[in-house]
């Protein structure tokens, strides 16, 4: 559904604070968990603007709470830069999406969490802005709303069994030119319907052995020489899945290059061959 949306924006280096901020905020099924339970937290985005990339940070009680695992199964995000626990505690989230969204209850991530002491536990997001999908990138800050759980033994304990053993699924990958700086970049389209894309590497070949595997944005800008790729993707259970791309183009050049080099040192070898002779 279209909106057509006026906001006045105050601009503060860089930072909008728009009359529609997006709303970011957490949400659990039950807000009161019995000891060593399983329990999910959501993290949810509200936006009357186009959004399509987030930054994210959140707290939570160390001493009640362990992170088990994340899930960005479902979610609008395309890509996590990050998604993990950065130090006990302290969970950050920072990603995007080729598309914007606008509406309510777009789904970022969902976190699964262990409780470990009774108590009241606090899910704070400390920080949250998103960036809008307009052309401009402008960030906007969010409001946030937190939650407030209470960990008691006599509440029964629940335990989330996670079942993901299908690895992701890539189903494209392309080399494109960036029509800005005439470079060539690596894009792909990854999924994995279970828990989640967690993180995408590759490694190049430029000649004939593999370089060293590197973490990858989406898109990201391809070297210059290679004619090789190998780019692998892992899901929030630990499943990979790898594909192999080769730029034929290249390649060839390559193959030109080394028989023109090899041809060379031929004609060279024969003509000191021909002198010794003398």
């Amino acid at each position: 559904m279209n909106k057509l949306i006026t906001t006045s924006l105050i601009f503060l280096g860089g930072v909008a604070l728009a009359s529609g901020n997006p709303v970011f905020y957490l949400e659990t099924e039950n807000l009161k968990i019995g000891s060593n339970s399983d329990f999910i937290v959501s993290v949810l985005v509200n936006s009357d603007n186009s959004v399509n990339a987030y930054d994210i940070i959140i707290n939570y009680p160390k001493d009640l709470l362990n992170l088990v695992a994340v899930n960005s199964s479902n979610s609008i995000v395309d890509f996590f830069k990050y998604s993990e626990e950065t130090k006990p505690g302290v969970i950050k989230i920072v990603g995007g999406s080729i598309q914007g969204f606008e509406g309510e209850a777009g789904n970022i991530i969902k976190l699964n969490f262990k409780s470990k002491a009774e108590g009241e536990a606090e899910i704070s997001l400390e920080s949250a802005s998103a960036y809008l999908y307009d052309g401009t990138g402008m960030q906007v800050v969010g409001d946030t709303k937190s939650i407030k759980l209470v960990i008691d033994k006599k509440t029964p304990s629940t335990e989330i069994v996670i079942k993901d053993k299908i690895p992701p699924v890539i189903d494209e990958v392309s080399i494109v030119k960036d029509p800005v700086q005439q470079e060539s970049l690596l894009v792909f389209n990854a999924t994995d319907e279970d828990s989640g894309v967690k993180s995408a590497t590759v490694r190049y070949r430029e000649w004939l052995g593999w370089g060293d595997r590197i973490p990858i944005s989406n898109p990201s800008q391809l070297a210059s020489g290679v004619w090789s790729l190998e780019l692998r993707v892992v899901d929030n259970n630990g499943n990979v899945t790898a594909q192999t791309v080769y730029l034929w183009g290249e390649l060839f050049r390559k193959l030109i290059y080394i028989s023109f080099v090899v041809f060379v040192l031929l004609f060279f070898l024969k003509k000191v061959q021909s002198f010794s002779r003398i």
